[in-house]
């Protein structure tokens, strides 16, 4: 198959993609550093739709970054912050849309995506993960679930 019939192929089943997603989104989940933000950007890019990272429209709903939250407010208070912005991005299909690692636990937000968007799990292995750069809010999340698993 040459370039340009492996392209219109390509282009098709794109095409395809996105009419059978109509208002939906392609949500992104899986564990901290599984490529959701990163994988999220391309296939957005290949289907022609926006990408929509849920961190960065967290801290920005916020007003501060995600682990300046976790220090102030707490965890119970961003995973309840991070429902509520899921749930409003899912209204604005089509698009990618990038979870945080912690975001599928909740079943309201299982239930919000189940009913606006199309879920893929995205699973890395344990040792690809801890290989990963380790973000504040990876940290930051890190230690919570550490300390709580302490008590």
């Amino acid at each position: 198959m040459s370039h340009g019939a492996a392209h219109d192929v390509s282009t098709r089943l794109e095409a395809a993609i996105t009419a059978a997603l109509g208002r939906r989104s392609v949500v992104l989940v899986g564990m901290m550093g599984s490529g959701k933000s990163s994988i999220g950007r391309r296939v957005a890019l290949r289907l022609g739709v926006p990408f929509v990272d849920a961190d960065a429209e967290i801290e920005k709903a916020a007003g501060m970054s995600i682990s300046d939250i976790f220090a102030i407010r707490g965890e119970a208070e961003f995973r309840t912050g991070e429902t509520r912005v899921i749930a409003r991005l899912l209204e604005g299909g089509p698009q990618v849309l990038a979870t945080g690692g912690g975001a599928f636990m909740n079943p309201d937000t299982r239930a919000a995506i189940a009913a606006k968007g199309i879920s893929i799990w995205l699973k890395a292995e344990s040792d690809v993960l801890m290989k990963r750069p380790i973000s504040p809010y990876s940290r930051a999340t890190y230690c919570t679930i550490r300390s709580s698993t302490r008590s």
